[in-house]
């Protein structure tokens, strides 16, 4: 436990430095005990939109959120594949 707590604060410390925020955000995800190597492909808001709205039958109002943002970033993708190899994780996962 306190193996955990310790990953876990180190990996919130690297909010507050320098660290690059999608760093800083795989690395708290691992610290949890989620990884993955299916990371995000776009680094531009522009770019995440376009997929989102590809890939999703967003509502008027989504839209209109997105229009509310200011960055996003896609740290990685979780899949079964994940899940299910992933020590701790053999539950599945809940939504």
């Amino acid at each position: 436990m306190a193996e955990l707590r310790e990953a876990l604060r180190a990996a919130l410390a690297g909010f507050a430095g320098a660290t690059p925020l999608h760093e800083s955000a795989a690395a708290l995800l691992g610290a949890l005990g989620y990884r993955s190597d299916r990371t995000g492909k776009e680094d531009d808001l522009a770019g995440i939109r376009a997929d989102m709205e590809a890939a999703l039958a967003l509502t008027g109002q989504e839209r209109g959120l997105l229009d509310d943002w200011r960055s996003a970033q896609i740290v990685f993708q979780i899949t079964e594949d994940e899940i299910t190899g992933q020590p701790g994780l053999s539950g599945g996962f809940d939504r």
